[in-house]
């Protein structure tokens, strides 16, 4: 049952990060060393990746029962909760999707490596004392670990590009905003449509919910979100083959 249910969550997300995922190394390159732009370039890198996932994730969460009982069988009822907390963990992605490519790209392959095996250590150890309890608790232990692992990643983070924390979480917080008004949106549908058939309701919250997370986006935050996606514009520009090696070549020290 949880291998089922943690396909749908991987199904989603590899669709999502692709248009992210090979834009670091490429802009950073682009970029050489010019401090501040590295800082800014990683920081609408953040926004981008906090536009697409956080909605998806959230959303995901939201509708997982629907949804578990539409794809699978109403006989996986029962991991509709694991389900929202895998979903909920994605949606921390823009805290910690680009982590290992910034920190290899410092040249802080130490750090890097005592970050991953922290990453591993306090996952499985709150995992694994929380299974005796059931599915449902494990899978809150390994959200609430990794929400203390994405707080970790941002001190890191705003340590290491010499970034303030208000800037680092100002970069991704109009995603979780707008994500706010659509649960809302969503909650008030599903307790309405509590009787309706699974379908009718999972196509009504998908809707409705994208539809609320577009217009707040466009009342409160447009700047944000065209900044956002100017990068997947500027990803045919950019150097396709570039090395890691090109990403820090001077500076680093002082990002240090």
């Amino acid at each position: 049952m949880a291998v089922r249910v943690r396909g749908v969550a991987v199904e989603v997300y590899a669709p999502l990060t692709a248009p992210v995922s090979g834009l670091l190394v490429p802009g950073m390159a682009r970029i050489g060393a010019e401090v501040e732009a590295r800082r800014s370039f990683f920081l609408d890198l953040m926004s981008l990746t906090a536009l697409l996932c956080v909605p998806a994730f959230v959303g995901l969460a939201l509708v997982a029962r629907d949804l578990i009982e539409v794809l699978l069988d109403p006989v996986y009822a029962p991991a509709a909760g694991a389900l929202a907390a895998l979903s909920l963990i994605q949606a921390l992605a823009p805290f910690g999707f680009f982590r290992n490519g910034v920190l290899a790209g410092l040249q802080r392959n130490g750090l890097r490596l005592a970050m991953a095996l922290l990453d591993a250590a306090v996952t499985v150890g709150a995992v694994a004392l929380a299974a005796a309890y059931g599915l449902d608790e494990a899978m809150i232990a390994w959200l609430g670990a990794a929400m203390a692992l994405a707080a970790l990643t941002t001190l890191v983070l705003c340590r290491v590009l010499a970034i303030l924390p208000i800037r680092y979480l100002a970069a991704a917080s109009p995603a979780y905003v707008a994500v706010a008004g659509m649960s809302l949106a969503v909650w008030g549908l599903q307790s309405v449509g509590a009787h309706w058939p699974a379908l009718l309701r999972l196509v009504l919250c998908a809707g409705i919910g994208a539809a609320v997370y577009a217009a707040v986006l466009r009342l409160a935050f447009w700047d944000w979100t065209v900044r956002a996606i100017a990068l997947l514009r500027k990803r045919k520009t950019d150097p396709p083959d570039a090395s890691a090696e090109s990403v820090v070549p001077a500076g680093t020290q002082a990002e240090r």
